[in-house]
């Protein structure tokens, strides 16, 4: 261990990146290997952390994975009967994450604004009231969304929006599994991650005319750099916005705008 150093990790990382790793996960896993190298300096069984200045891989930024609407249909005809289809439609109508939509109670939801307070979470370790921006927000909700809400509300009488038949919340890592059978039942060629729901509300809003700003605030982003992977999906964003100020038209000849040859 003592002999350990960056020449060692990058023989690993190559060694990790020819096995099929991407950036991601050869990062992780450099990562990890950092860690439990601090906690060995930290019992004197090395001296420093070799590691301490080694600069971790850059990320490619992808575009983020979407539904086409034909491939939505595809994907909801398959699935009419599903036990999880209004957690499916939730999902893909307001951008919710897993564990904000497992954490959905009856009390944070107000059908007359047809609004939604997302102000708790359920993962793996429970309950919390706490999103992942640590700030409660509210999420509209369209006609779809709310008629799912009140056919949901006629069948179990829990607390929870989505809960077990016991009436307890749901376990969050059974939708990972139910999700990608539901993909096998309406044999869905484009596979998605369940996070991929998230993406397409996103990507669907911003090429039906939404903004960026309100993007932002539905979907909870603290940074705007965050929101900003979507700008693509809207090409005329930024040429209406040129059309808020105009001068000088009333002298153009003919008044109307003319193509360049």
């Amino acid at each position: 261990m003592r002999e350990f150093g960056i020449k060692h990790t990058d023989k690993l990382v190559k060694h990790l990146a020819e096995r099929g790793h991407n950036e991601k996960g050869i990062n992780l896993i450099i990562q990890t290997l950092k860690v439990a190298l601090y906690e060995a300096e930290r019992l004197d069984l090395i001296r420093s952390n070799p590691l301490k200045h080694f600069k971790m891989l850059k990320v490619p930024k992808l575009p983020p994975r979407f539904w086409s609407r034909m491939e939505i249909k595809q994907f909801f005809a398959a699935n009419s009967e599903h036990e999880l289809y209004s957690f499916f439609v939730l999902a893909i109508n307001t951008g919710m994450r897993k564990g904000e939509l497992a954490g959905l109670c009856w009390d944070r939801i107000d059908i007359n604004r047809s609004m939604i307070e997302i102000s708790r979470i359920r993962d793996r370790y429970g309950l919390r009231n706490t999103t992942k921006s640590g700030t409660a927000r509210h999420v509209p909700m369209n006609d779809t969304v709310k008629s799912a809400l009140l056919a949901l509300k006629k069948k179990r009488n829990s607390e929870f929006v989505f809960s077990q038949r016991d009436g307890r919340s749901m376990n969050v890592l059974h939708v990972y599994r139910d999700f990608g059978k539901a993909q096998d039942r309406a044999k869905m060629e484009n596979r998605i991650r369940f996070h991929d729901l998230r993406h397409t509300f996103a990507s669907h809003f911003m090429m039906n005319g939404g903004n960026l700003y309100d993007l932002q605030k539905i979907l909870g982003h603290t940074q705007f750099e965050m929101t900003q992977i979507y700008a693509h999906l809207s090409p005329d964003h930024l040429a209406n916005k040129t059309q808020i100020l105009s001068f000088g038209s009333e002298f153009l000849e003919g008044n109307q705008p003319t193509k360049l040859k």
